[in-house]
């Protein structure tokens, strides 16, 4: 049996003894004393960002363990695939690579912590240009300039596979920084190794064998700085000066011309018409003028260039004359034949019907070379006219120019090439007018960042055309975030026609080629293909690599029909775009290529992939597949924009505002008791931002993170040390206290509120939700009101059980909530919770999963009280600051509340919260309806709310030296509270 309490009266005096002896003693030991008889806030959690060395394992409990963990754990069933994008294997990681890696972890925990089994395998695309570009400067360092020029290609290519390894290696280490999970030693892609490349030549074989592949000689955008042909995809557009000139042609005579002319009524000997262009070096190459049949076009008689055919509309571009009646429609020009002044009267080109031509710019005549543009070809080709393009590699004139353009050969065609074509124009006495201001928008190549021309050159194809309405339609099932992500890779695939997926350069995937050595024709079949592919599958190692070797004899590689015909056949060099190399990473999870069903939930990039990845990805699946209604590789597509610096400038070396990841770890830099943001507030930065839209990183920013990071760690704390005792015991709903009751129904909406912007990726709403309900909800008002019962309250009272349980909920919510975003810190939180929460000895708080709010919490009654408790409460605070400024108020214990308010039902709720409104005002009484404790006071201050009057005065007994209410007797008094629990010890 518990020891029986002693009389009350001699428990009082023996007190009240004690008491006086305290009094006589420092305060400091008033406190000590009963600093020791409250349940003061007591756990081994610090709060503070981990070191180095902690953070380092924390990395890995939280990365590798973890998914390891899951994989084998997690019904195969649950399992969720979110595919990487392959990040380029070139240079450091930027803002860029945090943002989208961290926003794909987030994705990937939440759907952990839900019970799901993720499937994540990061990848790297490891081909192409730039990998080649610095294999072969890192080479030149070592080797000198002249030894590089002499090495092999199998040689080149040794280079570069080294130079991209050694890149993914640093950039694993770096995506392990940012607290990935994924298993990194285990479990990664790279588009170079055997498996990929083999899997990505079957790829090529299918469309091969489908029709989708052919080779031949049509216009593509060349990159003169690096040597190759580019796709679309490849191009980024921008605003570039060039020379822009009018020049003429003369009609030649014809029956047409002259039933035309008698139409008109004119007899004019010397006709011309006057074409306008932004690219005069391409004249070299005019085959034909196109001209729209439904414009209205008119004879000019020019004062300095004579008669000319023009666009009505376009009169303006050769200057001062009058416009000959009547006009007549282009559809009357069709088939009329001029010659080039700069060839001579021989060579004779006609006029052509073409649809793409407007009356909104130029002079509604275009000057068509079908070598060099596209709607020129498509044109011009129907009429016999094969693509004629005398430039080379270099951009420079070639001896196939006429014989009038023969001192231009070797010329850089833009540059000094031009100028001799303008130069000859004048002298015929062909150029109009020049400009060499013009700006205008034109393609530049995405990788070296300088301008791009089109000529025509072989290359292979593949036909977009014959395809394009099953990928319109597979994205019909594909939901995007932000949904106008749907319209932007819609309009990119809609404009593509055919994809030219053949590269010069030696890094990259070969195209599985072969050629007759004397007539160039080439081999490409079923039989070939899947021979050369078996030829690398039956060595790993050094298959791909053998494909590289000069060879005399490539029997090798030729199918047993052909084997005896080693010495007649040759390799062929080129390689595959980087986009039909990553555009084909889908095949890891259809491995055998059936094309069933998309086989990701998840594709998340930067806005840039919808012209990039997104699209190729989309049309190697349509292409192979064997479904009637193909699918998509993605169920979801999610975009990313820009991370740019604090002015809304996009990061660049230029103009030394690059920050790149490491840094941002490091911030504040400066600002007393701040720790670093280290991972988790890189993490957070990335969690906070609206990353649907480009974003401004700034100081500011990081700043409040690292304020925000700390509220957290110190929620976590207060939570942690007011559960030291608890046993975790579950308290009946109807048992606890109203403003727990309102605490578990604000953790009802928030834990709705952030679930459902977790499904819908909405990050920075759920770092909303967190502020909002840990300032607002928690500091602000409930901890703030609970902070005396839970000190000084009986230790194993209702009352303050009612509150930890009430904690502990609120703990495991903000486990599961934040450990998506922060994994680090509540993977520290983890190792300090009591075991009551982790029975089982779980590693992680992904494996407790996500707490569903009960429904009873869902308390819309409690919620409304409290709207209107809060709004009075609100007045308190008003009257009590007066007398903070006053310096009558120094703690709002030290004051009385008076409340007035005529009968109703704010009354009615009054009296109901009666012995609670004390401590959700934070004051030591509170006396409803009863004006005379207001009666000559020292001081009061009043406030209104609504219909009711407050007033705040000052206290009626003595400060308890336990509590700090004034609620003791006398000075030598405890409250009867705390004389209760202390008489119960």
């Amino acid at each position: 049996m518990p020891p029986m309490r002693p009389a009350r009266s001699t428990w009082v005096l023996k007190r009240s003894l004690d008491i006086r002896r305290l009094y006589s003693s420092s305060s400091e030991d008033v406190y000590k004393k009963f600093g020791d008889t409250l349940a003061l806030p007591k756990t081994s959690y610090n709060a503070k960002a981990p070191s180095e060395k902690e953070a380092a394992q924390l990395i890995k409990e939280t990365g590798a363990d973890l998914y390891q963990w899951q994989s084998k754990t997690l019904p195969k069933e649950t399992e969720v695939v979110f595919h990487d994008g392959p990040p380029y294997a070139n240079g450091g990681l930027h803002m860029g690579h945090a943002l989208n890696k961290i926003l794909k972890d987030i994705i990937n925990r939440y759907n952990l912590i839900q019970g799901r089994r993720v499937n994540y395998i990061p990848g790297w695309d490891c081909h192409g240009l730039p990998i080649e570009l610095e294999a072969m400067a890192q080479a030149t360092k070592k080797l000198g300039k002249r030894k590089v020029e002499n090495l092999s290609v199998e040689e080149r290519r040794k280079l570069c596979r080294e130079t991209a390894l050694s890149v993914v290696e640093t950039q694993m280490e770096a995506f392990k920084g940012f607290g990935v999970m994924a298993d990194w030693d285990n479990s990664t892609y790279k588009t170079l190794s055997p498996d990929y490349v083999i899997r990505q030549l079957k790829v090529f074989q299918q469309m091969m064998n489908r029709g989708l592949i052919s080779r031949k000689k049509r216009p593509v955008y060349w990159s003169v700085e690096s040597q190759t042909a580019l796709a679309e995809s490849e191009l980024q557009y921008g605003e570039k000066k060039s020379t822009a000139a009018v020049v003429k042609y003369k009609i030649e005579p014809s029956e047409k011309l002259d039933a035309l002319l008698a139409k008109l009524d004119h007899q004019i000997d010397d006709l011309y018409t006057v074409i306008w262009t932004t690219t005069p070096w391409t004249l070299v190459s005019n085959r034909a003028i196109a001209v729209h049949p439904d414009i209205e076009y008119g004879i000019f008689h020019s004062t300095d260039h004579g008669h000319v055919i023009v666009a009505v509309d376009r009169i303006e571009e050769v200057g001062e004359g009058k416009l000959l009646e009547p006009t007549f429609l282009g559809s009357d020009l069709i088939g009329i034949e001029y010659s080039c002044l700069l060839k001579g009267p021989s060579v004779k080109f006609p006029i052509l019907e073409g649809p793409h031509v407007t009356a909104t710019s130029g002079t509604g005549l275009v000057h068509s070379a079908p070598g060099h543009g596209m709607e020129d070809y498509l044109m011009c080709v129907p009429h016999g006219m094969e693509p004629y393009s005398p430039i080379d590699d270099k951009g420079r004139y070639t001896t196939d120019v006429h014989d009038s353009f023969q001192h231009l050969v070797g010329l850089d065609a833009r540059k000094e090439g031009q100028e001799g074509v303008l130069e000859m124009a004048e002298n015929s006495n062909a150029l109009v007018s020049i400009n060499r201001d013009y700006v205008h928008s034109t393609p530049f190549d995405w990788r070296s960042k300088t301008p791009v021309l089109v000529r025509s050159t072989p290359q292979f194809f593949a036909n977009v055309s014959s395809i394009k309405e099953r990928a319109l339609s597979a994205l019909d099932r594909v939901n995007f975030y932000p949904p106008m992500g749907r319209n932007r890779l819609r309009a990119f695939t809609e404009s593509r026609t055919e994809w030219c997926i053949s590269r010069q350069r030696v890094w990259g995937v070969p195209i599985p080629a072969l050629y007759h050595r004397e007539t160039g024709e080439l081999l490409l079949s079923d039989e070939s293909v899947s021979h050369i592919i078996s030829v690398m599958e039956s060595d790993p190692d050094d298959g791909l690599s053998k494909w590289f070797r000069d060879e005399e004899d490539v029997s090798e590689w030729l199918p047993p029909a052909l084997k005896d015909q080693g010495a007649v056949y040759r390799k062929g060099l080129e390689t595959m775009d980087v986009w039909f190399d990553s555009g084909t990473s889908w095949t890891m999870f259809d491995k055998e290529l059936t094309g069933q069903g998309p086989v990701s939930e998840y594709y998340l990039e930067g806005t840039d992939q919808h012209r990039g990845w997104f699209q190729s990805s989309l049309l190697t699946k349509v292409a192979t597949s064997c479904e009637e209604t193909p699918s998509a590789p993605y169920k979801n597509i999610i975009t990313n924009g820009m991370v740019l610096d604090a002015h809304g400038r996009k990061m660049s070396k230029s103009l030394k505002n690059v920050v790149v990841p490491a840094d941002v770890k490091q911030e504040p830099k400066t600002g007393k008791g701040r720790d670093k943001l280290g991972i988790d507030g890189l993490r957070l930065w990335c969690a906070q931002s609206d990353y649907t839209s480009d974003i401004s990183l700034t100081p500011v920013a990081l700043v409040q993170l690292s304020a925000l990071l700390k509220k957290i760690r110190l929620t976590f704390k207060f939570l942690l040390g007011n559960l030291n005792n608890y046993d975790g015991s579950s308290v009946d709903y109807q048992q606890l206290y109203p403003t727990d009751k309102k605490a578990l129904a604000d953790l009802y909406d928030f834990s709705k509120a952030v679930k459902s912007d977790f499904d819908r990726f909405a990050f920075n709403r759920v770092v909303q939700h967190v502020q909002n309900h840990m300032n607002i909800n928690l500091s602000a008002f409930y901890f703030d009101i609970v902070k005396d019962r839970v000190y000084a309250d009986s230790a194993d009272g209702i009352s303050r059980r009612s509150i930890q349980y009430t904690f502990s909920e609120i703990l495991k919510t903000y486990l599961a909530v934040l450990s998506p975003l922060v994994p680090l810190l509540t993977q520290q939180v983890w190792k300090h919770v009591p075991g009551y929460i982790n029975q089982h000895n779980a590693a992680s708080p992904f494996m407790l999963g996500w707490p569903e709010p009960q429904e009873e919490w869902r308390n819309e009654q409690i919620q409304a009280e409290f709207d209107t408790i809060k709004k009075i409460r609100d007045g308190v605070l008003l009257a009590m600051e007066k007398g903070r400024t006053e310096k009558n108020i120094r703690s709002s214990l030290g004051s009385r509340v008076c409340l007035t308010s005529p009968n109703g039902q704010t009354l009615d709720l009054l009296y109901k919260y009666r012995e609670h409104l004390p401590a959700i005002f934070i004051t030591s009484d509170v006396i409803i309806n009863d004006p005379t404790p207001t009666e000559n006071c020292e001081w009061k201050y009043s406030s209104d709310v609504d219909n009711i009057h407050i007033t705040v005065i000052p206290p009626n007994q003595e400060k308890c030296p336990r509590c700090w209410q004034f609620t003791a007797p006398s000075p030598e008094s405890l409250c009867n509270r705390c004389d209760d629990v202390l008489s119960c010890k």
